[in-house]
């Protein structure tokens, strides 16, 4: 079996080469499992207090849990987690694109984006907690690695078949 060891660069390079033969090597099912990875992963971190965004490390203390109704928040650790509908509104959505489809990952709900925002500038006195990256920020290493693998996969497939 033909197996690839690529870091993300040479992975992007191998994608331009296929397309450019005219193969889209990123396929729905493809999309749709690094949608669904990226989401569990990023769950995982924010419950245990992480930031799935590279460099931002573990969320900020709440300075007063006690406000929260039913005293759902403790100091440690951040969760983002009161009601849940934050959380559960982390959605995919499929995007055609000249490689197949590529997946953006994000709060496509308008209250829960109020909300991303909200963490994003540190709104009402609260810290900066970001969930999504934006710009030139990029998910930590682990969710990037999973995401990696995945193409990997994909790519070996396409080269094997």
């Amino acid at each position: 079996m033909l197996k690839l060891s690529l870091n993300a660069d040479k992975l992007r390079a191998l994608t331009v080469k296929l397309r450019e033969a005219g193969s889209k090597p990123i396929d729905r099912d493809t999309a749709k499992l690094i949608g669904t990875t990226t989401i569990k992963l990023m769950r995982e971190l924010i419950a245990s207090g992480n930031s799935p965004i590279y460099g931002k490390g573990k969320f900020e203390k709440y300075k007063n849990p006690k406000r929260y109704p039913g005293k759902k928040k403790s100091h440690e650790p951040v969760n983002l987690y009161l009601s849940g509908d934050f959380l559960k509104s982390l959605d995919y959505k499929l995007i055609p694109d000249k490689i197949g489809f590529k997946t953006k990952v994000g709060y496509f709900e308008e209250d829960q984006l109020v909300k991303e925002q909200g963490h994003r500038k540190g709104t009402n006195k609260q810290p900066k907690r970001p969930t999504i990256p934006k710009g030139r920020e990029k998910y930590v290493d682990s969710i990037r690695s999973a995401i990696v693998d995945i193409y990997q996969k994909r790519i070996n497939k396409l080269l094997k078949g």
